[in-house]
């Protein structure tokens, strides 16, 4: 249909079309701008061989459920259009441009990318939350804004692909980057190959490991279609620093071993052949809000990291954090050169005022906090008088640091 054409909807609002924006398998998707409001939107109208009863109810099953209301990243249909021998719907419209664009330009930091899986793996749990998996999850189906704070919002697309219990079966099966196992052995072996929650589960880890790490799961093993598809079914995460897949980090992205240990158990879950295995969308946002606020960043060369407590050197520049003395005025110092190390009486002299465990000294990273335990308190001098640190709290320390446990003065000294 022309551009300035209007469609009426099943609700009986006016839908006037605008020019094309994408043409797919399934139709077409046009700006246009619902007669109530004046809203703006975008149509999808559906090609000839999908106009039946099944994709109408299906389109309607996705309006009733009203997913926008119970999460804003989920860009869902709202108006049914089946009129002039049409069958399509309207969806608001949503700000951005498509993930895939800023994934090839490459400048999304790792606290954006945090942020912006965090969004998508939301927009997953409310979808799978309601028995209904998008069965189309990839890089084009997220569009992404800059917000204020230079915040990343996404917003979830084209449901078009769901899958949910009574409802007729999807006539397309995902993007072939994102496709689980079970599905490329079911292709081929000739059989339906259709997406539910599980398949869902592994383009999700998929669509997380390209925002984090700026590259797909099988780059470094992608030379040809055969090794990519054997990359893809193999049940293991090819990039997993603790496997060798540090190797690949020369074929582009983040090094892999930024994302530290806890995001590595979920990757290696997330590529499973064990469908039960992979992450829920729930758990991925459980571990991705857990991991938002242990960012930092490499002295040497800037380049930001979540905390490792077993690791003190940088995968980026490969260079090792700084490690800090504990220097008392008398005695030996202290090399803090573990993840956790327990400071008492007997470590530092004797002191009476020092508790046999007085103070706990925790590395994240580049960085170093203490925690005091003991009962006359830890102090630290700030260049006019001893403060006060609170108990059990973890405080950032640095070189130059002069601290007191008890009545006894020790100093922080970086080695150099």
């Amino acid at each position: 249909m022309s551009g300035g054409a209007s469609l009426s909807t099943v609700s009986g609002h006016m839908v006037t079309l605008g020019k094309p924006i994408a043409y797919g398998g399934q139709g077409e998707i046009r700006d246009a701008t619902l007669s109530r409001g004046k809203r703006k939107g975008v149509v999808k109208l559906f090609k000839k061989p999908f106009r039946n009863p099944s994709t109408r109810r299906r389109i309607e099953f996705l309006i009733d459920s009203k997913l926008s209301q119970k999460c804003p990243v989920i860009c869902c249909p709202t108006e049914l259009i089946a009129s002039n021998g049409e069958l399509g719907h309207f969806t608001p419209f949503a700000n951005g441009i498509s993930l895939e664009q800023k994934l090839l330009a490459g400048d999304i930091t790792l606290v954006q990318g945090i942020q912006l899986a965090l969004a998508t793996a939301r927009a997953g749990e409310v979808l799978h939350e309601q028995d209904i998996s998008h069965g189309d999850l990839h890089s084009e189906n997220i569009l992404v804004e800059t917000g204020e704070e230079n915040v990343l919002i996404s917003h979830l697309i084209d449901l078009d692909n769901f899958g949910a219990p009574g409802q007729p079966p999807p006539d397309m099966i995902g993007q072939n980057l994102y496709l689980a196992p079970e599905q490329r052995i079911a292709i081929s072996k000739g059989e339906k190959a259709t997406p539910d929650i599980f398949t869902d589960r592994f383009s999700l880890g998929v669509l997380i490991h390209e925002i984090l790490l700026l590259k797909h799961p099988a780059t470094g093993a992608d030379d040809d279609e055969s090794s990519f598809q054997q990359a893809m079914s193999e049940g293991r995460w090819l990039h997993d620093p603790e496997n060798g897949g540090s190797l690949l980090d020369t074929f582009g992205g983040y090094p892999s071993g930024i994302i530290g240990p806890d995001l590595s158990r979920m990757f290696r879950r997330s590529m499973s052949l064990d469908r039960e295995t992979r992450p829920t969308p729930k758990e991925w946002k459980q571990s991705l809000q857990f991991v938002l606020n242990n960012v930092y960043t490499c002295p040497h060369c800037s380049g930001t990291f979540i905390a490792n407590p077993y690791s003190f050197v940088c995968s980026h520049c490969k260079q090792s954090f700084p490690t800090l003395y504990l220097h008392p005025l008398k005695g030996n110092h202290i090399v803090l050169d573990k993840a956790a190390i327990a400071i008492g009486r007997e470590h530092i002299g004797g002191d009476p005022t020092v508790s046999a465990r007085h103070a706990i000294f925790r590395r994240k990273g580049s960085l170093t906090f203490i925690e005091s335990r003991g009962r006359n308190g830890t102090f630290r001098w700030d260049g006019l008088r001893w403060i006060h640190l609170p108990d059990n709290s973890p405080i950032l320390v640095q070189d130059g640091d002069r601290l007191r446990f008890g009545s006894l003065e020790v100093e922080l000294k970086e080695n150099r």
